[in-house]
């Protein structure tokens, strides 16, 4: 199983890219030959999770080097689940 958290919304329509993907500092660049670098936080996968049940998990979210709502998505060898922006971050 694996648990990620990514920024709300950061989904992006990925054609017209030139296939230039860079990670630095926590954030993907996207390169498009038309409209310049998109730049949005990377996923990431969290380490703390623990199983309670069936139903519940517990997990601990490191605070991002971003501001923004935030999306969980869980996800076993036979489904996956997204929570869309169940996570707030203020500066």
């Amino acid at each position: 199983m694996s648990v990620i958290y990514t920024l709300h919304g950061s989904t992006i329509n990925i054609s017209g890219l030139n296939g230039s993907v860079q990670r630095y500092k926590g954030l993907l660049y996207l390169g498009n030959r038309f409209m310049g670098v998109t730049a949005i936080p990377a996923p990431r996968e969290l380490e703390d999770v623990t199983v309670l049940s069936a139903e519940k998990l517990r997990v601990s979210v490191p605070p991002p080097v971003y501001p923004g709502r935030y999306s969980l998505q869980v996800t076993n060898k036979e489904s996956s689940a997204s929570l869309e922006g169940v996570l707030r971050y203020r500066e």
